[in-house]
């Protein structure tokens, strides 16, 4: 592909959404990880388990410069990349995005509904 296909080549949808998708799970743990770790605080569990020690250290100031990057990359990728690796990438980020989100929110509510104490 020369650099006259490239410029005219125009970003489809798909990519814009993988990258969307990524900002806003990125911004949405980034912006609960705190909430949570007042709600720890507030039911006393501390010291917090190792494995929920990482929610403490989560805050929107880097998660959501980290979605954008990856939604600029997504989007640049849409004009360099062939449309099959683009697709693979996109879908890559998509299930991503919503894997991390899921093992976030499971994570972050495991010590409020732990009933062994």
């Amino acid at each position: 592909m020369n650099e006259t296909d490239t410029a005219r080549k125009r970003p489809i949808v798909l990519p814009c959404i993988a990258g969307l998708l990524c900002v806003l799970s990125l911004f949405l743990i980034g912006k609960a990880a705190p909430v949570f770790v007042e709600m720890y605080r507030v039911f006393e569990i501390d010291p917090l388990p190792p494995n929920i020690l990482i929610i403490s250290r989560i805050h929107w100031f880097w998660t959501l410069p980290l979605g954008s990057i990856i939604a600029a990359i997504l989007i640049w990728g849409s004009r360099r990349w062939s449309r099959r690796t683009n697709l693979v990438v996109d879908v890559v980020c998509i299930v991503s995005a919503v894997t991390i989100f899921m093992t976030f929110a499971i994570t972050a509510f495991v010590p409020v509904f732990d009933m062994r104490s």
